[in-house]
């Protein structure tokens, strides 16, 4: 298997082998435009110059593996596995596995030393792959729901405002928790972030609630002034928002497993693999 830098390819290339990788996929629909993808990478932290795309041979032309890498000004020491995908005429291969050890050597030799992912919990083919070459559980990340499309008596709370999103990302990234998931910390770019909520000393982040064709509405981000924690302010605040907008089925983080690798070596995770 060969390597190149994902810039070796075309926006229109690295957009076909990722939805060809992602064919029948158990999570989300993979659709990508030659411009969503690059939306989707910058939004991501990808940079496209460490990241991979594979071939069969030095000469071939035709990607067949892709894996990007994000990374973090912050944290120089640590990457992110942000995507990575075979062709389904290569799976059943050891392509898979072949590609993450190329991936994780150079990252290595880049004095890389925690690189970590999300995986669905129902992705067992890649659960076993990234057991086998070493990652371990670091957490499960768990998606919540709540639907009030049934519920009519709610009730208003005063003192509930708006802020921007600037100012939120900022108090996340000085004062969340320094193993933030990547998404958490990163929520300013996600797609969905449109609004920001304050009541109190807690503030969160949320997809449009104006939205007239959808009956949901994201929560990418619950944040709380570290004095403030533990005395109610983040429940306040959500019994707020679902009276402020009724209706609406409430929905935050997906249901994923993080895996993570230390100095490139098996790390011990906070959820027992047996859980799993």
């Amino acid at each position: 298997m060969n390597s190149k830098p994902a810039t070796a390819v075309s926006p229109v290339q690295l957009a076909t082998v990722f939805n060809a990788a992602f064919t029948n996929y158990i999570g989300n629909e993979v659709n990508f435009t030659e411009n969503s993808v690059v939306t989707w990478c910058a939004d991501n932290y990808v940079s496209l110059e460490l990241s991979h795309i594979f071939f069969p041979s030095p000469d071939s032309t035709e990607p067949v593996a892709f894996g990007l890498i994000a990374i973090r000004d912050d944290k120089p020491k640590e990457s992110r596995l942000a995507g990575m995908g075979v062709v389904p005429t290569y799976r059943g291969k050891g392509t898979g596995y072949q590609v993450l050890e190329m991936i994780i050597s150079a990252e290595r030799k880049r004095g890389i030393c925690v690189l970590e992912l999300e995986c669905i919990r129902q992705n067992e083919p890649a659960l076993r792959l990234y057991k086998r070459v070493g990652f371990s559980v670091l957490r499960e990340l768990v998606g919540w729901e709540k639907d009030m499309t049934s519920v009519t008596e709610t009730r208003l709370v005063a003192g509930l405002t708006t802020c921007t999103i600037e100012e939120l990302d900022k108090l996340v990234k000085m004062h969340g928790a320094t193993d933030l998931s990547w998404q958490a910390w990163g929520f300013s770019r996600l797609p969905g972030t449109e609004r920001v909520f304050k009541l109190g000393h807690a503030y969160c982040a949320i997809s449009n609630p104006d939205n007239v064709e959808d009956d949901k509405i994201k929560m990418t981000s619950l944040f709380v002034e570290p004095e403030w924690r533990g005395k109610g302010e983040a429940r306040r605040l959500a019994e707020a928002m679902i009276a402020k907008y009724p209706g609406k089925i409430w929905v935050s983080v997906s249901n994923e497993i993080e895996f993570g690798l230390t100095s490139l070596e098996r790390r011990m995770g906070r959820v027992p693999e047996e859980e799993l």
